[in-house]
């Protein structure tokens, strides 16, 4: 169990009397000179919804402040605020000690940018002149359950209301899906606000929405997973058990929406067509590399393009026992490297591209979506068992 007890030197400390006394919460208001907020502080920063920017009109105008006003900083900054496992305060020192002992549960929920900024502040000017004359309000929480965490940080972030990824990490609900990811895997998701992790959990859950065949089949598609992430996210609070089902193939989910991405482009040029010649597809001036198989490409692959083919391979998966499994042991990534997915994107994307040339309207077409799927059952059902 992580711990860290933290001595500031304060400005003054007072006891901020509230009803919830009787209940063991207490809360306490100081004044601290920013020279005393340490950088270590950033390792507690889980019970914060959002990850601090390091970019964005607010920090600016916070380092604004710093720079140019530094005295008048106490009035101009909301400051930070803290869950502590428990408070203490030496007045004969005037310093406060602050102890922190579950990362989920203690840290700083609010003012995560004002963090930053200090911090970057501090390393830029180190004690100087202005730095010594700014002054930081710290409220401190002690006794908070931890079932109210997410509520008080919801609650706290009306100003910029909290995007519902970041509200559902904080509130546990994707701990399932990290442990069937794996470290691996989960350290390259944002599952929240301003992680700079390439792959946004919004996407995963998309994927997943993509392969429900609970709410999903041969005559209704998921085209919400292409149009409405939020949407995604609202039916994963709403149908839990239907994502569950997908949790043991999510790896499989990720890689393979990596492979369609890397082999497509290749294998349609390989029948002397060029894919950087289709609407949204021009070849790129630098390769990029897919996140999940580390495979490099040349070209992009707008989405709208991808989802129906992505979601083809619903028709391949089976639930046993309340969790989905590839049918007939199918492989799906020697199924892509054979040219599988080329053929269904040749078969039922590649009109709609020539048609409609905007890859957003093919994302949009359930035309699209219903002849990928039928080409993706039809090749299932002729497999051998």
């Amino acid at each position: 169990m992580p711990m860290s007890t933290y001595k500031l030197r304060a400005y003054s400390f007072r006891t901020y009397p509230t009803p919830l006394d009787d209940q063991s919460i207490r809360t306490y208001n100081c004044v601290i000179p920013i020279t005393e907020i340490p950088a270590d502080f950033l390792r507690w920063m889980d019970v914060n919804a959002r990850r601090p920017s390091a970019t964005g009109h607010v920090q600016k105008a916070i380092r604004w402040t710093l720079d140019n006003e530094p005295d008048q900083f106490i009035i101009y900054n909301r400051g930070l605020a803290i869950f502590a496992d428990s408070v203490n305060y030496d007045n004969r020192e005037k310093v406060v000690i602050l102890t922190f002992t579950h990362k989920d549960r203690h840290g700083i929920f609010d003012g995560g940018n004002t963090l930053n900024v200090v911090l970057k502040k501090l390393d830029d000017d180190g004690l100087s002149e202005g730095t010594a004359a700014a002054y930081c309000r710290v409220e401190i929480s002690t006794g908070v359950l931890p079932d109210a965490i997410a509520q008080i940080v919801e609650a706290r972030n009306t100003s910029r209301q909290v995007d519902t990824k970041s509200l559902f990490n904080l509130e546990k609900r994707f701990e399932q899906l990290k442990d069937a990811l794996g470290d691996d895997v989960s350290n390259k998701i944002a599952w929240k606000e301003n992680d700079p992790a390439p792959i946004d959990v919004r996407e995963v859950i998309a994927l997943l929405t993509a392969m429900d065949r609970v709410h999903y089949d041969d005559s209704k598609h998921p085209l919400v997973a292409y149009s409405g992430k939020e949407q995604c996210l609202k039916h994963f609070e709403l149908s839990p058990q239907c994502y569950k089902k997908s949790y043991p193939l999510a790896k499989d989910f990720l890689r393979l929406w990596d492979d369609i991405q890397s082999y497509v482009p290749q294998q349609y040029k390989e029948k002397n067509l060029r894919f950087g010649g289709l609407k949204a597809c021009k070849k790129l001036k630098k390769s990029r590399v897919l996140p999940i198989t580390g495979a490099t490409t040349e070209y992009p692959f707008p989405t709208g393009y991808l989802y129906p083919i992505f979601a083809a391979f619903r028709s391949m998966l089976e639930d046993r026992d309340g969790v989905y499994t590839w049918g007939k042991g199918i492989d799906p990534f020697k199924l892509v490297h054979e040219g599988f997915a080329n053929k269904v994107f040749m078969g039922a994307v590649v009109n709609s591209i020539h048609a409609e040339r905007n890859p957003n309207r093919t994302g949009k077409d359930p035309n699209v979506w219903s002849l990928a799927y039928q080409i993706a059952e039809n090749h299932y059902l002729r497999m051998n068992a």
